[in-house]
């Protein structure tokens, strides 16, 4: 990643941009403000240079001024001087080609003809200051002071400006530098954090106390790194359960036929037994694997569900029907109550199977003589179903994982009866995928309560689970 990209280079550099936006405006004031100031002063020190030197002309002597005088006050201040008798001739000026010249200029004749004050004027940059010589209260000549004052202004306002922003650039650089470095501080130990995470030599985010967003970045981030840690021991677990699930019927296969095998003249009816148990075993196989695609076409994000309006007072009837002769064997009476016609949309085969998975458990660990019953009443927005065994019942804390993949509360019997350890997952994902609900309450010795909520349309479904 390029540097310019990263967090502390970013505020930086906006930083920076900020900074010289006012140091900018705050130049052109300065710039603009102080050359008025400057011209203002250099009209008073002009001015006062000018009258100075009218008081040292001696009108008596043929405008005699001392030449040292005159060229101090040149030296030091670049000025052109130029003195004027009372007809207006050059009689003295530091630029000799203007001596004898004739001045007839709005301001040396107002000033001839009577006005005892000085008088500015500006063209070019050039400033120019006419101050009277005075004798006897009479205007009887002229000192003319000028200076190109505009580029030693310029000059001046120019390197105190440069001056000032250099100073005020140079500490907003030194000072926004350090405030990135402390800003970005957290977002360091916050990335150094997570690489050590991502490294494997961290199990978790720590960034000390931090500011809230750092802290509360850190903590999401926790979440996310626990979750996925669930899930990959999740993924083991199912990965080892699988294998497990599927090597068992392999591994009894294999031991029966190698007890064929091994008994050259076995009896037919030990043989025909041996082949019905690898033909069970087949099936049993088959079943996992069946389950198995099952719970991966439902995990499959992309595997939508195909929506019809089932009459589900009809689907429970079709299934009370068929499992009914497999009641009669335990002497188990089967019953539906039903409150109202309750239509819904379904995907009508994975909402079958569901119904047909719990009511096929409720008979298998229900006692002899004992009783199914399911219940179905709605709502304006969704139905709910119960479906009420007077089986064993499951333990406390057996009915909090009956949902999880591959858990069996009774393993033997739940082989013996041709159970996966898979069939409750995918009722309880199929009931998600449609924006429902399924919970379980059972007591041990009285039986099980399974209670399904779905909603009746598939808008509300999708509303839910987007789906």
């Amino acid at each position: 990643m390029s540097k310019f990209k990263r967090l502390g280079s970013t505020f930086f550099i906006i930083a920076t941009v900020l900074w010289l936006i006012p140091i900018i405006v705050y130049g052109i004031y300065y710039a603009t403000f102080v050359k008025i100031d400057e011209f203002d002063m250099q009209e008073q020190k002009m001015s006062n240079v000018a009258n100075i030197i009218s008081s040292k002309v001696d009108y008596s002597k043929n405008y005699y001024v001392d030449d040292e005088f005159l060229k101090g006050v040149e030296l030091g201040n670049s000025y052109s001087i130029t003195i004027l008798n009372e007809f207006g001739e050059a009689v003295y000026s530091t630029n000799k080609k203007f001596l004898k010249m004739i001045y007839s200029s709005p301001e040396v004749l107002e000033i001839l003809g009577g006005k005892n004050s000085t008088i500015k004027y500006e063209k070019d940059d050039v400033m120019t200051i006419y101050a009277p010589i005075i004798y006897n209260k009479l205007a009887v000549g002229i000192v003319i002071v000028s200076k190109n004052v505009e580029s030693n202004i310029l000059a001046n306002v120019k390197g105190a400006s440069n001056l000032i922003a250099f100073i005020l650039i140079l500490s907003l650089s030194i000072f926004t530098f350090i405030m990135a470095k402390i800003l970005t501080r957290p977002v360091r130990k916050l990335r150094a954090s997570v690489e050590s995470v991502a490294n494997g030599s961290a199990k978790e985010v720590v960034t000390g106390e931090e500011c809230y967003e750092i802290s509360l970045i850190r903590d999401r981030m926790n979440q996310m790194i626990q979750r996925a840690n669930i899930v990959e021991e999740s993924r083991k677990q199912f990965v080892a359960d699988v294998s497990h699930e599927l090597k068992t019927p392999l591994s009894s296969m294999k031991v029966l036929a190698d007890t064929i095998l091994n008994q050259k003249n076995a009896p037919k009816e030990m043989y025909d037994e041996f082949m019905e148990d690898i033909s069970a075993e087949v099936d049993r196989e088959s079943k996992i694997i069946d389950d198995l695609l099952t719970m991966v076409s439902l995990d499959n994000k992309e595997t939508g569900l195909n929506y019809e309006l089932v009459s589900i007072n009809d689907q429970i009837e079709q299934i009370m029907r068929l499992l009914l002769p497999i009641a009669k064997k335990k002497d188990i009476t089967l019953e539906v109550n039903s409150f109202r016609n309750v239509e819904a949309y379904v995907d009508e085969t994975k909402f079958y199977l569901t119904l047909m998975n719990l009511v096929e458990n409720a008979i298998k660990y229900n006692k002899t003589g004992g009783k199914v019953s399911i219940t179905l009443d709605a709502d304006y927005r969704e139905f709910t179903m119960k479906i009420i065994d007077t089986g064993i019942g499951i333990e406390p804390e057996d009915a909090e994982k009956i949902f999880d993949r591959f858990y069996r509360v009774d393993k033997m019997r739940s082989r013996d009866s041709g159970g996966t350890g898979l069939g409750l997952s995918i009722v309880h994902k199929t009931i998600l995928l449609h924006g429902g609900t399924i919970n379980c309450h059972s007591e041990v010795g009285f039986g099980t309560t399974f209670v399904i909520k779905m909603p009746l349309s598939k808008w509300e479904n999708k509303a839910k689970y987007g789906r």
